[in-house]
């Protein structure tokens, strides 16, 4: 690199670093129960299997060119969408302009149950939702572990998905992701849209779109073209448009453990479709969520293994990244020592596959923690869910200290310092 690329690239990270340090001097200022001593990542085994993910970014934020993508899994906390967002709009704050693709998204409010505020969806006929978490419920699930049903062959569907700027993401691709089975429905886009040509991927699940045009919103319709077909299963939604930048991947379901992504036959086949540089990995609150006597950390661990091998199948370069159980209390009365164990699960495997570990259950004060922030109007009274307030903090917190190890690796590739 030259030196006065290594010359640019200096100045823009002392800028962003010194407002990231604003940033953090007021979150100090305004909850100084928090412990500040823990919101770095911990990595574990070969540290330079980052620098993989961390090369991808740097060519993304200093050359303008290349697609980046980020997973994150996990339950109610990334169903909730609010520090998923806020996660978004960090990694988008360091490549200004280049916002990528909106990327794999479900219409939760087809399956009646909670939607992340900055996509809608808006639909006519009878919906039922369905969710691994809570059964097989008579059918298939893919990498949203949760299905929307109709067996309504007039159906409709209007979906679209805002930016943090408050326009719509746009796309001139997209994929529609059902069970494909002679029982099937089909589906249609409604009028009004230029296709240049469709496909349909009988391996990943998907019926694909082709545009010659950019749009905002994505309209389509349920097909009866055989009189075997009689219902039709929505997985999911992804856009797609080619642009560079960071693609951010909700990918949560309430009351998920581990083995509810196991229980998902089209989880890798999904995945294939999109697959991560960086997996952002929340799940354990619900697995952890039982007396100490009954939690089993071996079982934990290797449900783990399990999921961790179907990625790895799809991007065997993938990075993983830990986030360990927030302080919860068990039935709303006793703090729950099981994330002692999640924990420590959590940092064998960082350390088996070269994976990084960001201690949340640490920086909320450890065992009993919780109830500092529940005073503060950061978790619910369930004790076990933030508030918006909460998940904002959460998603702050866990960016710089993804920022501050990206800085890390700058800093040891080109000999400069990046931060006061």
């Amino acid at each position: 690199m030259k030196l006065s690329n290594l010359y640019c690239l200096s100045v823009i990270f002392f800028a962003a670093f010194n407002l990231q340090a604003q940033s953090l001097a007021s979150h100090k200022k305004q909850y100084p129960f928090v412990n500040w001593g823990a919101h770095k990542l911990q990595f574990y085994g070969d540290t330079t299997h980052y620098n993989k993910f961390f090369g991808k970014l740097e060519q993304l934020v200093f050359e303008g060119y290349g697609q980046v993508q980020v997973m994150q899994i996990g339950g109610s906390h990334v169903q909730a969408g609010t520090m998923t967002r806020q996660l978004r709009e960090h990694f988008h704050a360091l490549s200004p302009g280049l916002m990528g693709e909106r990327g794999f998204m479900f219409p939760y409010h087809l399956a009646k149950t909670n939607n992340p505020y900055d996509y809608k969806t808006i639909f006519t006929g009878q919906w039922e939702g369905h969710r691994a978490a809570l059964g097989r419920g008579g059918v298939q699930y893919g990498l949203a572990a949760t299905a929307a049903e109709t067996y309504d062959s007039t159906a409709t569907v209007v979906f679209y998905a805002e930016a943090e700027d408050g326009t719509r993401h746009q796309f001139n691709q997209v994929r529609i992701f059902y069970e494909f089975s002679p029982e099937s429905f089909d589906v249609e886009l409604l009028e009004g849209y230029n296709i240049t040509h469709t496909r349909r991927d009988s391996v990943s699940n998907y019926k694909e779109f082709f545009f010659d045009v950019f749009y905002d919103t994505l309209k389509f319709r349920v097909v009866k073209s055989d009189s075997l077909q009689k219902r039709l299963n929505i997985h999911g939604i992804q856009y797609l448009n080619g642009t560079p930048g960071v693609t951010f991947h909700s990918i949560g379901a309430n009351g998920a453990s581990v083995p509810t992504y196991l229980k998902s036959e089209k989880f890798q086949a999904h995945l294939a479709a999109c697959p991560p540089d960086l997996v952002i990995f929340g799940i354990g609150i619900n697995d952890a969520n039982k007396p100490q006597s009954e939690f089993r950390a071996a079982d934990y661990k290797a449900h783990y293994q399990q999921l961790m091998q179907q990625i790895k199948a799809v991007n065997p370069d993938v990075c993983f990244f830990f986030i360990t159980n927030n302080d919860s209390y068990y039935q709303r009365k006793y703090p729950n020592p099981n994330a002692l164990q999640v924990r420590m699960v959590m940092q064998e495997l960082a350390a088996e596959h070269n994976g990084a570990v960001w201690d949340l259950f640490e920086v909320m004060g450890g065992l009993g923690g919780s109830l500092e922030w529940e005073k503060q109007g950061l978790v619910k009274a369930d004790k076990i869910h933030f508030t918006p307030e909460g998940y904002r903090l959460q998603g702050d917190l866990m960016f710089d200290g993804i920022k501050t190890a990206f800085g890390n690796y700058l800093s040891r590739k080109h000999i400069i310092k990046l931060a006061p």
